[in-house]
């Protein structure tokens, strides 16, 4: 899943992830930015 691609410029932005078609569980979260990449941990529960 691809919540945004492209180039943006430079702010902060916020975006809502709809999970109700997720299973229960853990994911990982993969931002990259200008080349640095930062992954985070969302956890789904029902």
């Amino acid at each position: 899943m691809t919540v945004n691609e492209g180039k943006r410029v430079p702010g902060q932005y916020t975006y809502d992830l709809d999970a109700t078609n997720l299973a229960n569980g853990v994911y990982f979260l993969q931002m990259i930015v200008d080349g640095s990449q930062s992954m985070r941990k969302v956890v789904v529960l029902h």
